[in-house]
């Protein structure tokens, strides 16, 4: 019987800027591997700013705060790496665009987007990356009707928070 495995992961940082870098390198974009290592890096920082933390971290329940710790090293799972990869994609096509347009005053005659239409693809993209990254705890609400014996009308509402990791 096969044990159900909810979450893969994707790898490390480095191998999925190595697999991206190969991936625009074939398809004529102009940015160095360190570049796209240096995205990848960036936009984890920003899905960790809505989403609240990495799968792949092991949290300490004696920590109230972590450092920020992201570098190549750092393990991504698949579902991080889906939500992610648009905005990444979106911001290598932004550099992209404005090193065409840096190079026309070369001489270079630019192809692909505009670094304006690039723009908008990035901040639709970030838009869309917050809305999927932000989740949490599954929560009721319980209204707590005062007893007859109360002086006070006054009722109460009492959140329950589920305990554990989301998702």
């Amino acid at each position: 019987m096969a044990i159900r495995q909810d979450n893969y992961l994707e790898g490390d940082i480095n191998d999925i800027a190595s697999h991206l870098y190969d991936e625009l390198l074939t398809t004529g974009y102009s940015l160095l591997d360190t570049d796209v290592l240096s995205i990848v890096i960036d936009v984890c920082r920003d899905y960790i700013a809505w989403a609240g933390f990495l799968h792949a971290f092991t949290l300490d329940d004696t920590e109230d705060n972590l450092p920020l710790l992201i570098d190549g090293s750092t393990q991504l799972y698949n579902h991080e790496w889906s939500i992610m990869r648009p905005v990444v994609k979106a911001r290598c096509d932004l550099m992209q665009a404005k090193r065409m347009e840096g190079a026309q005053n070369l001489g270079v005659q630019p192809v692909g987007i505009t670094s304006s239409e690039a723009e908008q693809n990035y901040r639709d993209a970030m838009v869309l990356m917050k809305l999927e990254a932000f989740n949490t705890h599954p929560f009721s609400v319980d209204f707590i009707a005062p007893s007859s014996n109360q002086a006070s009308p006054q009722s109460s509402i009492e959140f329950n928070y589920t305990t554990g990791r989301w998702p």
